[in-house]
């Protein structure tokens, strides 16, 4: 698994309208090949389904993401 840091943000990626920057991405459109993180956990074992589940929540600020199991909730 390969981690990078952001360090500077180009004004192209600041307007550009694209998801991806924490590897959540597909494994087609990964740069230099990289697996992205919830596919190499799955891959390792770690997680048993290569999915995430976001509970976004403006009510009571509750909001949660889980990775590599469907929300319970």
């Amino acid at each position: 698994m390969t981690f990078s840091e952001m360090t500077y943000l180009s004004a192209q990626l600041g307007i550009a309208r694209m998801d991806g920057i924490c590897g959540l991405a597909y494994e087609s459109i990964a740069v230099n090949g990289n697996l992205p993180l919830v596919q190499s956990l799955k891959k390792s074992g770690e997680i048993d389904k290569a999915v995430v589940t976001f509970n976004l929540s403006h009510v009571d600020k509750s909001s949660d993401m889980v990775i590599g199991e469907d929300d319970p909730s």
